[in-house]
C-alpha cells in the first residue's frame, strides 16, 4: 500500500500544487527534502528528478515559454492500485476532467489513458501510460495554452 500513497503524495503534494497553484518547482522539492536522482534521465527528458518515497516512485519538473508539466514514473508494483489511487485523485481536479476517446500509440505500455479538461484556459491534460518495460506507471500532468489535439475526441459525460 506505500506505492498507492507515495502516488498520491506525488500528485496532491508535487504535481497538483506544480500545475494548477504555479508553485515553484524548486520550492515543492526544498519543502518535502526530496533528494536528486540519479542515473539515467531518459524518462524524464533530461531534467533532474527526485526520489518520492520508495526508491522507485521519482518525479521530475518541466517547464517552457508554452508549456509545463510534472512527470511521475514508478518502477514497480501493483498496476490497479496505482490505477485506483490516480482515478480517485484526478476526481479532485477542479474541472471534471474527460477521457479521450483519442488511441494513443501504445509504444512499449499495455495501456495509455490521456484525460483532458475540455474548458480549460490555459489547458490541462494527464496521460497515464500502464505497464511498460521496468515501468509500472509513467503519467504527465500537462498545462499549455493551447489544448493537444488528442484532446478534440473526448468521450461522452
Amino acid at each position: 500500500m506505500m506505492g498507492q500513497g507515495d502516488i498520491d503524495f506525488v500528485l496532491s503534494e508535487l504535481c497538483f500544487p506544480y500545475i494548477l497553484q504555479n508553485t515553484d518547482a524548486e520550492e515543492l522539492v526544498r519543502r518535502h527534502r526530496l533528494p536528486q536522482g540519479f542515473g539515467s534521465r531518459g524518462w524524464s527528458g533530461g531534467k533532474p528528478f527526485y526520489l518520492v518515497g520508495q526508491a522507485d516512485v521519482w518525479v521530475s519538473f518541466d517547464f517552457s515559454p508554452l508549456e509545463f508539466s510534472c512527470s511521475i514514473r514508478i518502477g514497480s508494483g501493483d498496476v490497479a492500485q496505482y490505477r485506483a489511487a490516480i482515478e480517485a485523485r484526478l476526481a479532485t481536479w477542479p474541472a471534471p476532467l474527460r477521457l479521450s476517446t483519442y488511441q494513443h500509440p501504445l509504444g512499449n505500455f499495455r495501456e495509455r489513458l490521456l484525460y483532458c479538461d475540455p474548458a480549460g484556459d490555459p489547458h490541462n491534460s494527464i496521460l497515464i501510460s500502464l505497464q511498460g518495460p521496468g515501468t509500472a506507471v509513467m503519467m504527465t500532468v500537462l498545462r499549455r495554452a493551447a489544448p493537444p489535439e488528442q484532446c478534440d475526441s473526448l468521450s461522452p459525460d
